[in-house]
């Protein structure tokens, strides 16, 4: 299960650095190798902290103010660093939705979120219904029918 979850991880980096290559190219943005390093080493630790990073922390890891990250950031994926963890965070509580039996008030902690009635108004926002209802449509999706 790790290694499909690393694969499926490293699918979705290719798949966003991919559309960003091809939205950089479409508004005649061209980024030289160092750049395109930098910001796929910056999607990477998102990817993989974001239950916890802040922007700061984040900055601070990369040794940048957190004003210069942002702008960074929004410029090379034309998205904001609140976008792209928020995006990650509800990815990843839609696979735990999917995987485990977790409570959704443990996936909310689980995936950085310590206001559930938050986590609830994004996952909606974002899924269209419920963590609840997504988890009980996917068991109702797999039950075979007599």
């Amino acid at each position: 299960e790790m290694t499909s979850s690393l694969v499926g991880s490293e699918m979705c980096i290719r798949d966003r650095i991919t559309c960003e290559m091809i939205n950089l190219f479409q508004h005649g943005m061209v980024l030289d190798h160092a750049s395109v390093d930098q910001i796929y080493t910056i999607l990477r630790y998102i990817e993989t902290n974001f239950a916890d990073c802040t922007l700061s922390s984040t900055a601070e890891f990369f040794n940048m103010h957190p004003n210069y990250l942002s702008a960074y950031i929004r410029q090379h994926t034309g998205t904001t660093y609140k976008e792209l963890v928020q995006t990650q965070r509800l990815s990843q509580a839609a696979k735990l939705l999917r995987s485990t039996a977790l409570s959704t008030n443990d996936i909310s902690l689980a995936v950085g979120y310590q206001n559930t009635s938050f986590f609830f108004q994004l996952f909606r926002k974002k899924y269209g219904c419920t963590p609840m209802e997504y988890r009980n449509m996917l068991h109702a999706s797999d039950t075979p029918n007599m």
